[in-house]
């Protein structure tokens, strides 16, 4: 290949939040269906005629507001890990990268280290709104955002590149 794809790539935050959510993202459809469960059994324990109803759904309200408090937990201390806590650690994930995408693989570096990656050892990749993510492990994947390209043709040629390759 005569011209590699070379990105430098530093991650802003929003695109940090937006990786870790695809991640959780089945806890979010699930309180957001368990939130119109608590609703709806909320209004019924209000509602209902008969009292042994009403307390029974007044009981279960209660337990659906501490499942929904536990099934919330896990977006919320994602975002606040990543607005608030743990400055380091976002530091070494927003630092900014530069790949170097070849015929052979993949190279990186960051914070003065290199690691290669040959195409054989990308598992998948996954386009996420405006994200590309390239995957080596389960949940372990670079992320490079669309805006890195001047514009959409060279980003779908990049495309096209990274897909080639993953199928070789």
């Amino acid at each position: 290949m005569k011209d590699p794809y070379k990105i430098d790539v530093e991650l802003r935050k929003s695109e940090v939040i937006r990786y870790n959510f695809s991640h959780i993202r089945w806890i979010i459809l699930a309180d957001t269906v368990g939130l119109g469960i608590f609703i709806f059994i909320t209004y019924l324990s209000f509602a209902h005629p008969e009292p042994g109803t009403r307390d029974l759904l007044q009981t279960l309200s209660i337990w659906a507001a501490v499942a929904l408090a536990i099934g919330l937990a896990q977006p919320f201390v994602v975002l606040l890990q990543v607005l608030f806590a743990k400055p380091e650690a976002m530091q070494k994930i927003t630092a900014e990268r530069s790949y170097n995408f070849t015929d052979e693989g993949i190279e990186i570096e960051s914070l003065g280290r290199t690691a290669i990656k040959i195409w054989g050892e990308i598992k998948r990749i996954k386009i996420l709104s405006g994200l590309l993510l390239i995957y080596t492990g389960k949940k372990v994947a670079y992320v490079i955002p669309k805006r890195c390209f001047k514009n959409t043709e060279k980003w779908r040629s990049f495309l096209s590149f990274i897909k080639e390759k993953i199928k070789s």
